[in-house]
């Protein structure tokens, strides 16, 4: 099965994903925290890095478009390495497709592409969305030790996220359960091995839940 977890930076997502993965191994579950490689997002940051001096500016010095196609490619290659062979284990995806397309909006590069590779994705069996604030996420990303916060992670790029998950949350009939900044991780697992068993899932934390099928 695949478990999907999603959100703005900042939001906790790779830290819940890791998590979780954890926690369900001791169900004895054959569980694992998976995310592309990004080989093509490096190639992309690493030429900006030598170019322009700073490798998160690929959205000033580079057409959005190009970028996505950049991880989409990263998206198909963990599809084809990874996702398509998750029949007998527990996939926790930090990130998904989902995320790309909200990128893709908060860029202004054009969501057809991501549609179009959409399709071939398996909808995650449960998805999550963390719908952590700006300002909260904002304030984590400073704290943290290492990287520094950069242009893209300004408080005003996170609100500008935020709203394209909503447009993507509209457009694709997205309905994640939804988490917020403090999660009841049991609760979390709980609604996994509910949708791995077969049975309703409960709602995490006692937040809304949504469709499997996204």
């Amino acid at each position: 099965m695949i478990v999907s977890c999603s959100g703005i930076d900042g939001s906790g997502k790779t830290e819940l994903a890791r998590r979780l993965a954890t926690e369900l191994a001791r169900f004895d579950l054959d569980a694992e925290c998976v995310r592309p490689r990004y080989v093509c997002n490096d190639i992309v940051k690493r030429f900006c890095a030598t170019r322009f001096g700073d490798p998160n500016t690929h959205v000033a010095n580079i057409r959005p478009g190009t970028y996505i196609a950049a991880l989409l490619l990263d998206w198909l290659d963990l599809l084809h390495e990874t996702l398509d062979g998750h029949a007998t284990r527990v996939l926790v995806c930090d990130r998904y497709v989902f995320d790309v397309m909200a990128q893709a909006i908060h860029y202004g590069a054009e969501v057809e592409p991501v549609l179009d590779l959409l399709r071939f994705f398996p909808s995650p069996n449960v998805s999550f969305f963390l719908d952590v604030a700006p300002p909260v996420a904002h304030a984590r990303l400073i704290a943290r030790r290492e990287p520094p916060i950069h242009a893209l992670e300004s408080l005003d790029h996170l609100e500008t996220l935020a709203e394209a998950y909503l447009s993507v949350r509209a457009h694709l009939a997205w309905r994640p359960v939804i988490l917020g900044a403090e999660i009841d991780m049991q609760a979390v697992v709980r609604s996994v091995l509910a949708a791995a068993q077969g049975s309703p899932e409960p709602a995490a934390s006692g937040q809304g839940q949504g469709d499997r099928r996204c």
